[in-house]
């Protein structure tokens, strides 16, 4: 499965530069955390991660070469956490789910991996396309997340990224888990984005994660983050740090 996602995500580098996910979330009904398939046993699966995790420390630049015993720990422990997402999303989050999704199975390898691209020529290639995966696989578990958590998720690619997520004008309740993963994947997106100096596309993502939790300060941050790199606009970048502290829901580390 994940040998497949590699090669979709070369394939989609190599046709268009990116992956895509959608330009329109509709959700129908309303939410019911319980997903629409039998669930699997959260407590087993969850004892089963804490295992892994340990044995998913990066030590050195081998641990993330493709095929090394780190490589194959961190397959195991992304899926596996997905499956967790995907069987029961509050306790989930409650645990910390998604935050080890991202820091073990992805942050940790991307920091590495940066760390010693000028160092080994081969890693440049290697960072570019655990990018591309790790985009491809956000992307996946969003639309799994709608799916299985019955709301609904239509890809319609743009011609260069993504588009905006819209709710329809539908005003029924939505669930806070379900809307704050959904906001957690398109920051991480976001932040893959801009890893890969990409600037328009991790704008988008940071974007639809504001439409999707305005009142959160985090993108502002992330945006403000984009600025500081890219762009060097110095009152932009001020402006925007503001508004992640100033947000109902600001981000400490901007206060900073």
């Amino acid at each position: 499965w994940y040998q497949r996602r590699v090669r979709e995500a070369v394939v989609s580098t190599q046709s268009t530069g990116h992956y895509y996910i959608t330009n329109n979330l509709r959700l129908m009904g309303d939410a019911d955390l319980c997903p629409a398939n039998p669930p699997q046993d959260f407590e087993s699966l969850f004892a089963e991660t804490e295992l892994l995790k340990k044995n998913c420390v990066i030590q050195s630049i081998a641990d993330v070469n493709i095929g090394s015993t780190k490589w194959e720990v961190r397959q195991e422990l992304q899926d596996k956490y997905r499956a967790l997402l995907l069987t029961n999303l509050e306790m989930s989050i409650k645990n910390g789910i998604e935050m080890d999704l991202w820091r073990y199975t992805c942050y940790n390898f991307i920091s590495k991996m940066h760390q010693h691209m000028t160092q080994y020529k081969s890693i440049a290639g290697l960072h570019k396309i655990f990018l591309h995966a790790s985009t491809g696989f956000f992307s996946q578990l969003l639309q799994e997340l709608c799916e299985t958590y019955r709301k609904k998720i239509k890809a319609m690619p743009s011609a260069r990224y993504l588009g905006v997520i819209q709710e329809t004008v539908d005003h029924r309740m939505v669930e806070e888990h379900f809307k704050y993963i959904c906001h957690f994947c398109l920051v991480k997106l976001g932040d893959i984005g801009r890893y890969n100096n990409d600037s328009n596309c991790a704008k988008a993502f940071y974007h639809q994660a504001l439409q999707v939790k305005p009142l959160n300060g985090q993108p502002y941050n992330q945006l403000a983050c984009l600025s500081a790199t890219h762009n060097k606009d110095d009152i932009e970048t001020l402006y925007l740090h503001v508004r992640s502290i100033a947000a109902s829901l600001p981000l400490p580390r901007g206060t900073s």
